[in-house]
């Protein structure tokens, strides 16, 4: 059961980009957390699993991919 609003990572590497999804997602009552690399983004999973990541593939430290590919490692049951 969640309780809360339901929880988004917005993973960009682009400042700009990430404030106005998130400005748009907080909107419609989402929670919304950006992080602009993909080391920030598997430090905050280990602490707090979003349920659903926007993940752009070019990222300045990890490959998008590699990133989703330890995000199932961090939560299995995440599809």
């Amino acid at each position: 059961m969640i309780s809360g609003p339901p929880k988004i990572l917005i993973v960009d590497d682009e400042v700009k980009m990430c404030r106005i999804l998130a400005e748009i997602l907080e909107s419609g009552g989402y929670a919304v957390k950006s992080v602009h690399n993909g080391n920030n983004a598997l430090s905050h999973l280990q602490s707090d699993i979003a349920d659903l990541v926007l993940l752009d593939i070019k990222l300045p430290d990890i490959d998008g991919i590699e990133v989703l590919k330890e995000i199932k490692v961090i939560s299995p049951r995440s599809r």
